[in-house]
Formats: C-alpha cells, structure tokens, sequence
C-alpha cells in the first residue's frame, strides 16, 4: 500500500515530529510505501526534509492553489492508496482531493482542538473562522486523533466520532537516559514554543517567588508574548533562557524535571521525549496531560495556574523518589514510536481491506 502524506512543511514541529517517527522505520513493513507532499517553503534553519529523504522516501513541494493538477497527476503516477494529511491546510487540499479520488481513502491526524487551540493562539475572531474551516476540511475525512483527550472533546462537544492513535516517539538506547543528578537546586525544564497557549510566562512569575528551584527555558517565540516573556526572565536569577535548540536531549538528560502549565495539548511531543530520557514530568491538569500521567507514576499533575498548589507538587517531587529506568520502560509501553507505527499501518490495513469489499 503506498501512502501519501499531506503537510504543511518539514519544518520541526509537532505534527512534523509524529509523522517522522510513523515512517522512521517503515522498511520493515513489506506492504508500505510512503510518499510526502508538502506546501511550503521550509525554514532551512529548522527543516527535516532532508532526514525524510534520507530514509527513502520521496519528498516534494506543490502550491496547493496553482498546482492541484500536478499534485493529482502524482497521486495517480505513484498509485497512491491512502491520502494522509496533518493540519489545516493538508486538511482542505485533502478535501478537494476526495471529488477527485473517491474510490482511494482519505484521512486526516487531529492534533489539536481548533475551537480551544485557534482561539487562544489567534483570538476569537480569526480562530473561530479557523476553526469553521477545518471543520468543514475534515467533514469526509477519516479522523484519527493524536489522543484520548482529543477525541473527547470531538464527541462531547461536537459530537464528532474519531479514532485514536496516540503520538509516540523514538525512545534512546537505555544506556543515554537521564541519571542521577546532583544540582544543588531541583532543575525545572520548560521546552518548547513560548506563545500564550503554553502559559510561559505563569511559570516565569512563579520561579521568580521560588529561589530554592531554577527555572530552564529552551525554546522561542516572536511578538508581544514571547517579548514579554523574555524581559521578565532576563532579570530573574534563577530563570534560564537558553535559546531554541537542535539537541533537546542534552537538556533532559541534565534537568530534573520536565514542566508544563499549558492551557491545550494534543499529545505533547516534549513530555513524550522527556519520559523517554526518563525524566519525570510537572504537568498541568488539562486532559491531555492527564491522559500520560494516568498510564503509570510518571510524575504529578498541578492545578492550571494555581500557585498554590504548584508549590506543593514542587515540594513533594523534590523529595519524591523517580525510578529513570522505570519511567523509561513503563511509558516506552505506550508511547514509542513503534507503538505508533504499528497502530497506524494496522489501520491502514483495515481501511484497505474495508474499501475492497
């Protein structure tokens, strides 16, 4: 079965990362094929495609508007059976794609709940008509969401039915995981993106109070939040700010705790990463982040900008005792990327076998 992915760019990023781990290792499938259609121009900076390419598959960019008889043309010229897209705009090519091939399957990854997730990035008016739009995309796709989180707020709140395959990511040799440290204060890790819906600048105000912990920031943003966010730790002496990074394994392996107070998720690829390191992880208390810690003791799960009760989650984690080898072997069970690929290509299958009777 040859699968054609569908995203935006191979820029590093959430959606960019989970597709990576599905097709890392897709040689030891006989049966698939994948092919990547991207949109954009990548930042070279931050691009994978070369990683992409490296592993064999065929990477190439169309306009979505001025060439959508190319992009058919290529579909057809490499037999595509599954078209497979990943975000916003993948999503409404996609669409266009189903009156073109009706007969092949078209899915789509959610990653995200657009209602909640556009509305906070991008304020209520523009991410309302974002979230009316992707709606309208995914209509007469096959959803899969990244996590039980997302697929609750999908039926409950508009009833749609999806299915569900949870991110994973490429676990490290045991011998690379986090060990014991000695910081002669707890190291409390930030990774990622520093824009509203993360909540950054919570955890910036609450380290500020809290000299006895340091706050690492690793990561950056643009505009006024990131800006603002960036004075405020400038002149905290326990808040680090270390810049965007293309080795975020040095930093799990030095922290001794991974932290979040983001108001939505999917399924966050940096505390999957963190978890693979064995680090154990502070992690607000939205459904997404509940949805990890419930599987085993990974960590401990604080009150959405409560300050209060942070504190006494930092208390009790920093005389807690963290198995790194079990955290490490208890959430590999889940979250590999492995895991993920094999959900993926048995779904694959079934929609093949579905759509030949």
């Amino acid at each position: 079965m040859n699968i054609c992915y569908i995203i935006t760019s191979t820029i590093k990023c959430g959606p960019v990362n989970v597709l990576f781990n599905t097709v890392k290792d897709y040689q030891k499938y006989s049966d698939f094929r994948p092919f990547i259609i991207t949109l954009k121009e990548d930042d070279p900076n931050r691009s994978r495609r070369e990683e992409f390419r490296n592993l064999g598959i065929k990477v190439v960019q169309f306009d979505s508007q001025s060439e959508l008889d190319e992009i058919k043309s290529f579909i057809v010229e490499n037999n595509i059976d599954v078209i497979h897209s990943h975000g916003l705009g993948p999503d409404i090519l996609n669409r266009k794609l189903t009156k073109a091939f009706p007969d092949k399957i078209h899915m789509t990854t959610l990653h995200n709940f657009p209602l909640e997730d556009y509305v906070i990035n991008r304020g209520k008016v523009k991410g309302t008509l974002m979230s009316a739009l992707q709606l309208w995309a995914i209509k007469d796709l096959y959803k899969v969401s990244c996590s039980e989180a997302i697929q609750s707020k999908f039926k409950d709140k508009l009833s749609i039915k999806t299915d569900v395959i949870e991110n994973g990511v490429i676990y490290p040799d045991m011998t690379d995981i986090h060990g014991t440290l000695n910081n002669d204060r707890k190291v409390f890790l930030y990774l990622g993106d520093i824009h509203r819906r993360k909540n950054t600048e919570f955890l910036v105000d609450f380290f500020a109070k809290h000299p006895e912990y340091e706050l690492w920031i690793v990561g950056d943003g643009d505009g006024e939040y990131f800006e603002n966010v960036k004075q405020k730790a400038e002149s905290i002496n326990n808040v680090v700010m270390w810049g965007r990074t293309k080795s975020p394994s040095k930093y799990y392996k030095k922290a001794d705790f991974l932290i979040s107070d983001s108001y939505s998720e999917g399924l966050p690829m940096t505390v999957l990463e963190s978890l693979s390191y064995g680090l154990p992880v502070i992690l607000s208390d939205i459904p997404s982040h509940k949805e990890v810690l419930k599987k085993k003791n990974l960590g401990r799960i604080f009150k959405l900008d409560d300050e209060e009760d942070l504190e006494d989650k930092l208390r009790e984690v920093s005389s807690a005792k963290f198995s790194n080898v079990d955290i490490f072997n208890q959430s590999k069970q889940f979250f590999s990327a492995k895991v993920m690929m094999n959900n993926y290509v048995e779904l694959y299958r079934k929609l093949m076998e579905g759509s030949n009777d």
